[in-house]
């Protein structure tokens, strides 16, 4: 059987090692937590971007289909909208 002296050594060894294992696995989740955070930032920032850009692009279109527009004009725009 191992003596009480030698497993307490080992215990607070064992305990100094397991809290620097927990603090280091506890500053890599944050910092991976934080890159997920600030990509899904900037996936909603270019998603807010590219849809206000479409409507723009639609409201264009809309502007454009008057009765003074040509007709070949109108039918290329009409197959554009219909391209989607």
């Amino acid at each position: 059987m191992v003596p009480m002296s030698v497993r307490q050594d080992h215990s607070t060894a064992a305990s100094s090692s397991f809290t620097i294992l927990g603090t280091t696995h506890a500053v890599l989740l944050a910092f991976v937590a934080m890159l997920a955070s600030e990509g899904c930032v900037k996936a909603q920032s270019i998603t807010d971007t590219e849809a206000s850009l479409t409507q723009n692009v639609y409201q264009l279109i809309v502007g454009l289909n008057g009765p003074d527009m040509a007709e070949p004009d109108r039918e290329r725009l009409r197959s554009l909208q219909q391209a989607d």
